[in-house]
């Protein structure tokens, strides 16, 4: 079985930027363990100056893990369903919610939500 991990991601035309850390390796916020970046860092390490755009321009998600329920939890922006549950299938037989989250909406989607409000 592969080793649990908490993570954040970027989708970039189909494809997955996953970066990832072991639980032992992530933040602690009282029961829950996060990747200990935010994607707004991760984006201007290693993305910004590749892509030219915002962090929060591509569809994204985050796995984290609530340690009191042992279960995994990936949020996402509704534009990476496929590529979150390709996520999902790297935690194995593990407990795993998917949940698609306001917080992650990329350009797209929020161009959608603007142009349907007028």
């Amino acid at each position: 079985m592969s080793e649990p991990f908490v993570a954040l991601f970027f989708v970039i035309d189909d494809k997955i930027l996953l970066h990832k850390c072991r639980l032992e390796n992530a933040e602690h916020y009282a029961e829950m363990r996060n990747y200990p970046r935010s994607h707004m860092d991760v984006w201007e390490r290693h993305y910004k100056s590749e892509y030219h755009v915002d962090f929060d321009f591509y569809p994204r998600g985050r796995v984290i893990y609530d340690m009191r329920k042992e279960e995994f939890y990936i949020y996402y922006d509704p534009c990476c369903a496929k590529q979150a549950m390709k996520v999902r299938m790297m935690l194995g037989r593990r407990t795993c919610k998917l949940k698609c989250d306001p917080n992650y909406i990329c350009n797209q989607c929020k161009d959608k939500e603007r142009s349907s409000s007028y």
